[in-house]
C-alpha cells in the first residue's frame, strides 16, 4: 500500500469517528504490555548506566594508584641523582613534591616547591578520598611533605588509601623504608 493510499485510509477513519462525536484517533493509548515492555527498557539502560558509573570510578582509583606508585618510584630514582631529599605532600584534591634545601632564604621554607610536569601540582577528582598513614599514624592532608624520600633511596614507610569518602579504600599504595613502592586492591588486615 502507497504511501498516499495510507494517508486517505487514515484521514477517512479520523472523519468517521468525528461524525461519531468522538475527537479520538484510530486507538489512543497504551497497553499495558507496551508499558511494560518500556519499564524494562528503562531499567536495562539505568543498570548498564549505573555499572559503568561504578565501573568508571573503581578504575579512577586504581589508575591514581598505579601514578603514584610510579611517581614515588621515580623520585626515589632522582633523589639518588642529585642528590637531594625529596618530600610528598598531600590536600584532598591534589599531591605536589618539594626538595629540602639547607639553606633557606627570606620568606621562605626548608621546603621547596618542584615546578616541572613530572613533580609539579598533579590533581585528582574531588570524589577520590585519601587516607595517609606514614609510619602507622594518619597524617593531614595539608600540604605539607610527610613521606620523605632520601638521598640514598630509602623512604619513610607509608601507606595510602584510595576510595570513595565514608567507606573503606579500594586501592593503596605502600611503600616501605628500603624503598619499595606497590600499589593494588586494599587488602584489610
Amino acid at each position: 500500500m502507497g504511501l498516499h493510499n495510507t494517508l486517505s485510509l487514515l484521514s477517512s477513519r479520523v472523519m468517521a469517528s468525528k461524525t461519531r462525536g468522538e475527537m479520538t484517533l484510530i486507538n489512543q493509548g497504551f497497553t499495558l504490555i507496551e508499558i511494560l515492555i518500556v519499564i524494562v527498557i528503562i531499567s536495562i539502560v539505568s543498570g548498564i548506566a549505573a555499572l559503568t558509573i561504578s565501573r568508571n570510578q573503581q578504575k579512577q582509583y586504581e589508575y591514581l594508584a598505579n601514578s603514584l606508585s610510579h611517581l614515588i618510584t621515580l623520585a626515589e630514582e632522582e633523589a639518588m641523582l642529585r642528590p637531594a631529599t625529596l618530600g610528598l605532600a598531600f590536600t584532598p584534591e591534589n599531591f605536589q613534591f618539594f626538595e629540602y634545601q639547607d639553606k633557606v632564604t627570606e620568606n621562605k621554607t626548608h621546603w621547596q616547591v618542584q615546578t616541572d610536569k613530572l613533580y609539579g601540582l598533579h590533581s585528582f577528582s574531588p570524589n577520590i578520598k585519601l587516607t595517609i598513614k606514614v609510619q602507622n599514624k594518619i597524617v593531614p592532608l595539608d600540604g605539607q611533605p610527610h613521606i620523605i624520600i632520601s638521598e640514598s633511596g630509602d623512604i619513610v614507610p607509608f601507606t595510602i588509601g584510595i576510595g570513595k569518602e565514608d567507606q573503606p579504600p579500594s586501592y593503596q599504595v605502600t611503600g616501605f623504608a628500603d624503598g619499595n613502592v606497590i600499589s593494588g586492591v586494599f587488602h584489610e588486615k
